[in-house]
């Protein structure tokens, strides 16, 4: 406190950090189909997701949210996209960005 610091809310952001960093890709996406789910989305609907979800799980599936760097998001996209499935790789970018509600 003598250096102008609050203990309680540096534990507060030290436990924050920590949370982060064992939280992994593929339990945030699990979330968000379940939210998805929740919501009343068509059984189709949620099938697609957790398909294109899937397509990226081999690259960023088990690795923590905090360490992942924007560039590597792009590998299963280039992968996609060198395959030719264009429409494929636009739609996975655009889930792994969901807007937020």
């Amino acid at each position: 406190m003598a250096a102008g610091l609050d203990p309680a809310a540096l534990k507060r952001k030290q436990k924050a950090e920590q949370a982060a960093a064992k939280t992994i890709i593929r339990i945030v996406a699990e979330e968000y189909v379940a939210k998805q789910i929740r919501e009343g989305r068509a059984e189709s609907t949620v099938s697609k997701l957790n398909w294109l979800l899937s397509l990226a799980y081999p690259d960023l599936g088990e690795r923590p949210i905090a360490e992942i760097k924007a560039a590597e998001i792009l590998v299963p996209l280039r992968r996609l996209e060198n395959r030719g499935h264009l429409e494929t790789a636009r739609r996975l970018r655009s889930t792994w960005n969901p807007r937020i509600e």
